[in-house]
């Protein structure tokens, strides 16, 4: 996801709170950071750069989240949702792709923009690790989608 411009993805949520992912010899070592979407809807969220602070919590934040695909489909249903697992960083979303940036080798995959309502989330599609999984998806700007995955957090303000 390297030729995303973050900060046109930006929005906001309420953090609602903050939990250690891993702890060794007293540092911690990535977070699960639950926040809140504009509809009400939770989710986990994965924040390995521990972006989220103490003081966050309760706060309404600007974020910006990436997926990492468990996996995309094309639907026919004009639909945009998000739907949060909180037992995991995990997030189930329905949405419109409103941006596709060619990988440098186009053959080689696209980096994936979706509004899925009350938000906006990237995600990767690399054709050369998963040519199997998604070579047959052509997508196009206006197609929906529906896609799930772990979801991590890329920045907070």
């Amino acid at each position: 996801m390297g030729k995303i411009e973050w900060g046109r993805i930006k929005f906001p949520v309420k953090i609602i709170k903050k939990e250690p992912d891993a702890v060794y010899m007293g540092l911690t070592y990535g977070l699960y950071d639950t926040i809140e979407f504009s509809n009400g809807e939770l989710g986990v969220i994965f924040d390995p750069a521990m972006h989220c602070k103490d003081e966050m919590i309760g706060k309404i934040k600007k974020i910006t989240l990436g997926m990492l695909l468990y996996k995309v489909e094309k639907i026919e249903k004009p639909e945009k949702k998000v739907t949060g697992d909180k037992n995991s960083s995990g997030l189930d979303i329905k949405g419109q792709v409103e941006e596709i940036i060619p990988f440098d080798d186009p053959k080689k995959g696209m980096d994936v923009i979706v509004d899925f309502g009350v938000g906006k989330i990237a995600f990767d599609i690399d054709l050369y690790l998963h040519y199997e999984k998604y070579g047959h998806l052509s997508l196009n700007v206006g197609d929906y989608i529906h896609a799930s995955g772990r979801v991590d957090l890329m920045s907070i303000e």
